[in-house]
């Protein structure tokens, strides 16, 4: 969670309010200069600046960042400034497994056999005594008090 220099912690969307701008104007300057600046840079510059930090991993915050940054642009008729922006190998990195897992559809076999459909189990067939009004399997004779038992109904 985001957090202000004396440990509060922030909202999302408020320490978003301080980034964007921040992103915005890095995001320009490289286009400007007619050069790149790749995510963890932009993150290690939003993050230098001494209003609102974070110890999230990037997919936690940074592409919401982007979609606000893209979106102030078009309310400012201005070209979109995150063509400057370079994604790599290292964002990856820090990334949660999740995330990579999400992105690359990566995963164990362990994983894909917990992801995978149980085998179908039989349905089982229980009856209602009427006489103890007991949920019983499906016999001819109830097994708490013995009366006779209703056919299931399918």
């Amino acid at each position: 969670m985001p957090e202000r220099p004396n440990g509060n912690y922030v909202s999302q969307s408020d320490a978003l309010r301080v980034w964007v701008p921040a992103a915005r104007e890095a995001l320009a300057a490289a286009a400007d200069a007619g050069s790149r600046i790749t995510d963890v840079e932009l993150a290690q510059r939003i993050q230098s600046a001494p209003e609102v930090s974070t110890r999230q991993s990037l997919d936690e915050w940074f592409g919401k960042l982007l979609d606000r940054v893209r979106a102030d642009a078009s309310a400012r008729a201005e070209q979109d400034p995150t063509v400057a922006l370079v994604r790599t190998e290292s964002a990856a990195a820090g990334l949660t497994r999740k995330a990579r897992t999400r992105a690359t559809g990566d995963r164990t076999p362990r994983e894909r056999a917990s992801r995978a459909k149980p085998p179908a189990t039989p349905a089982l067939r229980e009856v209602t005594c009427t006489s103890c009004f007991m949920l019983v399997s499906l016999a001819p004779e109830c097994r708490e008090c013995g009366a006779p038992l209703p056919a299931a109904s399918t």
